[in-house]
């Protein structure tokens, strides 16, 4: 199971409510999750400049918490979801209901004929007009690592871009194209690369070398460009350098491309309802329309929608369901169980048990219940 560690006064800023370590440690005990604390001192006053000198003040000293998340959790893997599910356990904040929505302009994504054969499906989703700040920056690209390495099995099953909306235009292609064929600028990258040096340079990595293996292998690398040609991604590796989110993008366009369909749609959905309150509208995402192959099961958003609705049914159907049938077609048995006796009221002649339309209660007897 994952790991998160956080900070006390950051989490406990995002409650909207402080406690005491321990009694914090049997609140999560009772919700599900295990913590353990890290003592981390930041910041020591000494009485000259020299370190070694015994110091007299403890100037600030923060905790951090360790905490063990289950592997069916995967909105508990930030301190927006680990904050959002206390408050909802202790009725802090009432559940806020999460919609996705039509752009004004519709947005397309289509997804070519080549690419169904090397990593078929993708979703998407835009956030309008994001706040991002240091700390939910941080977060977000935080919680797309553990996304893909968990619910997405290091990137095999599922890869995550994050792209700012205001560089690019859409409609946008997912596509499938020989490497010598791609050519873009990697992230934090000055240089244009082809697919074959793309892959040689990151073989090397530090980090994303351990991705190079899930395109080497493969005669036609997966790509996401715009309308213009512009690269956005290059999955499940790098993306594009020219899309690149900043602390000062406001529109942000998610995609995840992916082997498993299901798996995709829980990490976009993830994604969604922990940072959509930092959109202006709060708890809102825009949809991205996908525009699959001819004779292919569509891929799209799906978001679980909580309006209400109403449904009818008929009498004789309502009768079946809870057993009034009897309670009130017959005097004996039912008649003898309200609260109120009518043995003098005539049961209706039932001259068919499978003729419903003739098989009516007595509405008088609702009146008796209390």
């Amino acid at each position: 199971m994952p790991n998160v560690v956080l900070s006390k006064s950051k989490l406990f800023k995002e409650i909207g409510k402080s406690f005491e370590d321990d009694e914090f440690i049997d609140i999560c005990f009772d919700f599900g999750l295990e913590v353990e604390l890290v003592r981390k001192i930041l910041f020591i006053l000494y009485k000259g400049h020299d370190e070694n000198e015994e110091p007299i003040q403890l100037l600030l000293e923060d905790v951090n918490y360790v905490i063990e998340v289950p592997a069916n959790r995967p909105d508990l893997l930030s301190i927006e979801g680990i904050a959002y599910a206390l408050r909802s356990y202790l009725k802090i904040e009432e559940y806020p209901g999460f919609s996705s929505i039509n752009p004004k302009q519709k947005i397309q994504m289509f997804v070519q004929e080549k690419v169904q054969e090397v990593r078929p499906h993708v979703v998407a989703v835009i956030f309008r007009d994001v706040t991002f700040t240091p700390d939910n920056y941080a977060s977000f690209i935080d919680l797309q690592e553990k996304l893909s390495a968990s619910v997405g099995k290091k990137r095999s099953l599922v890869a995550i871009g994050a792209h700012d909306l205001d560089t690019i235009q859409p409609p946008f292609y997912y596509d499938a194209l020989l490497p010598e064929e791609i050519k873009f600028c990697p992230l934090n990258q000055e240089k244009l690369m082809t697919g074959p040096e793309i892959l040689e340079f990151y073989s090397h990595h530090a980090q994303l070398k351990q991705y190079v293996s899930l395109l080497k292998d493969l005669s036609h690398y997966p790509i996401i460009k715009d309308k213009n040609g512009v690269v956005l991604s290059l999955p499940p590796l790098i993306n594009g350098d020219h899309t690149k989110i900043t602390l000062n993008t406001r529109n942000v366009f998610v995609e995840c491309t992916a082997l498993c369909k299901t798996k995709a749609l829980i990490i976009l959905e993830t994604l969604s309802c922990l940072f959509s309150r930092y959109c202006a509208r709060k708890y809102v995402v825009e949809k991205v329309e996908i525009q699959p192959l001819k004779d292919c099961n569509p891929v799209c958003s799906k978001f679980e929608n909580f309006i209400k609705y109403r449904t009818q049914i008929t009498v004789h159907g309502l009768n079946a369901w809870f057993g009034a049938w009897h309670a009130f077609s017959f005097r004996g048995g039912g008649d003898d169980n309200l609260p109120e006796q009518r043995h003098h009221y005539r049961a209706p002649h039932i001259s068919s048990p499978k003729t419903f339309r003739k098989n009516f209660p007595r509405l008088s007897f609702f009146k008796s219940f209390k």
